[in-house]
């Protein structure tokens, strides 16, 4: 018996008799819902404990969706003020860049619609738009961002079809990607349909370059990778997408109106794309006919499926995984709240292996590097990061420098080449960690800079009743001192693990920390409580630990001691 079916019957055994054993099963959510959500709370583990996994999705699909339109105007009203003009035009500029980022963070913190907020975020990494995209060399209108963020909010858990025809016309993207300018040919001008969405629609938002199998792998012919589309496809596709034009914004609301066809700007002959033909008509039927033909192709379900796979839970998924769930998604026409519950709740999710127990090569196809930006926002929900006061919500994370950001993408190729694979090990055992680009030198360093100012800074803000800021006194409850005036470390690193780590905090990381305790009571200098505990959570964040989606549900050998009857059963072959 492979040691992933062993470890994976293990985790199904705690599924099954969850009430007794409640840790390891709290352990199960934990991982859970890191990949749902922004990050796991204590408090939001006790919610789906009661309920259980299946049902939190179904509350979180009918939560009242958190948009960022209706509020952001707010903190430009309240703060775009000066008796010259010029100078209050560049602080609305500047405030209006606050508002959006910092009503992002605060969603991100806070919002109780997470798996919602979650998948959008995801989305928004499929479906680019960015400032850089848009500014064109003016300076950003961030309410445009602000608009395309709640739109992918409000279909990340609905039909893919409605999603892309609303991307396809929002003038974020029209801006992005030319669709707003793009008109019929005119032989007299020399001029001719803009191709820059009709080929990233097809190459990065539905069916990819080449053709693919129901399980993810790539359709060969003669050894060679079948590629999905043509030059001409590319030429018929943006024949059919011209004509569209417009797309207005509320400025007291931050809100849009979609792109509009002008008929006297569509080319209205027929078109043949992807080997379907499109028989002459107006803008709104040709698009139509352009969604149907993208939604039914056979690549667009293994496509999207594995790519939301490796956007939440896994960079090199078995192909099995992939497979599932593009058969959810084919199954339901594309539903993406189906789709994306299938992910979270697939045996290869929830019954993952985790990184130390690695003996085979099948094993090495689990877990993922975190983003930095997930990597900070994990850290701030962990740390209970909150915001004091209501006129304070607009503030913030400063993410210069780190390598992502949110919408802030230098291409509409994303932050990451999505099949980008380091040099070494992973590279030579043919898998790839695309999240691994942004680990440089320079971004890692002002990650770390970063996570030293959570612990410091935001703490000392919540004491000064600012924003944001979380609160340290759970964590000195948890540091207490023994009858000899040392330190008691194992409860506030138990705190840490469950808070942290899922519940499952390495060996390795625990003695170092351990041993950084240790070193503290015996230094010359005094520490304090407060800063003892500050050194101790950073460098929990900070550690390679923290920054991946790779934790075990149980304590590998100590469960094996403690369950042998079960362990000897299914080394015979028998299931549980």
């Amino acid at each position: 018996m492979s040691e992933y079916k062993l470890y994976g019957q293990v985790a199904q055994y705690i599924l099954q008799n969850k009430d007794s054993h409640k840790e390891e099963y709290r352990n199960i959510i934990r991982r859970f819902l890191n990949r749902a959500t922004y990050g796991y709370t204590e408090e939001l583990v006790d919610k789906v404990e009661k309920v259980g996994l299946q049902e939190w999705l179904n509350t979180q699909r009918d939560e009242e969706k958190t948009v960022i339109s209706e509020r952001a105007h707010i903190f430009t009203d309240l703060y775009c003020d000066h008796p010259k003009e010029k100078r209050k035009m560049k602080i609305c500029k500047t405030i209006d860049k606050k508002s959006f980022e910092g009503l992002l963070w605060q969603t991100a913190l806070d919002a109780p619609d997470q798996l919602r907020q979650r998948v959008a975020f995801a989305l928004s990494q499929i479906f680019v738009v960015s400032g850089p995209g848009i500014s064109r060399g003016v300076t950003v209108r961030y309410r445009f961002l602000a608009a395309y963020h709640d739109m992918l909010v409000e279909h990340s858990l609905g039909s893919f079809r409605d999603l892309l025809k609303h991307v396809t016309l929002h003038p974020t993207m029209g801006q992005m990607l030319g669709l707003n300018s793009s008109s019929k040919a005119n032989e007299e001008k020399g001029t001719f349909p803009d191709e820059n969405y009709a080929r990233e629609v097809m190459q990065l938002f539905t069916i990819g370059l080449v053709k693919l199998k129901m399980d993810g792998s790539v359709l060969t012919k003669g050894g060679v990778a079948v590629e999905t589309y043509t030059q001409k496809d590319v030429e018929e596709m943006a024949r059919a997408l011209t004509g569209w034009r417009g797309g207005s914004y509320d400025e007291s609301i931050w809100n849009h109106k979609p792109l509009k066809a002008k008929a006297s700007l569509h080319d209205t002959g027929s078109k043949v794309i992807l080997g379907k033909e499109i028989p002459g008509g107006n803008a709104n039927q040709d698009l139509n006919h352009v969604l149907d033909i993208l939604c039914e192709h056979p690549n667009t379900a293994p496509f999207i499926s594995k790519a939301l796979i490796k956007m939440l839970v896994q960079s090199n998924p078995r192909t099995k995984f992939v497979e599932d769930i593009a058969n959810v998604f084919v199954d339901t026409k594309g539903d993406l709240f189906a789709v994306v519950s299938a992910i979270l709740l697939h045996d290869d999710a929830l019954l993952d292996i985790g990184p130390r127990y690695r003996r085979s090569a099948e094993n090495d196809r689990f877990g993922k590097v975190k983003e930095p930006l997930m990597c900070v926002t994990n850290a701030c929900r962990s740390l209970g990061m909150t915001y004091a006061k209501e006129t304070e919500r607009y503030k913030g994370l400063n993410m210069a420098g780190i390598g992502q950001s949110f919408y802030g993408s230098p291409t509409v190729f994303n932050f990451f080449e999505p099949d980008f694979a380091p040099k070494g090990e992973v590279t030579n055992k043919k898998l790839i960690a695309p999240e691994a680009e942004l680990l440089g030198v320079i971004s890692v360093k002002r990650y770390e800079n970063l996570c030293w100012k959570l612990v410091t800074t935001y703490e000392k803000n919540y004491r000064n009743n600012n924003s944001p800021g979380w609160d340290i006194k759970p964590f000195k409850k948890a540091l207490d001192v023994d009858e000899e005036n040392n330190w008691e470390s194992g409860p506030f690193l138990d705190l840490i693990e469950k808070r942290f780590f899922m519940g499952t905090m390495s060996f390795s990381l625990r003695n170092r920390l351990t041993r950084h305790i240790e070193r503290a009571q015996k230094s010359q200098d005094e520490v304090t409580r407060a800063a003892l505990i500050k050194e101790v959570l950073y460098l929990s964040i900070i550690s390679p630990e923290f920054q991946t989606f790779e934790h075990e549900v149980v304590n590998w050998n100590i469960w094996k001691k403690e369950s042998k009857e079960l362990i000897e059963l299914m080394e015979a072959g028998g299931d549980v």
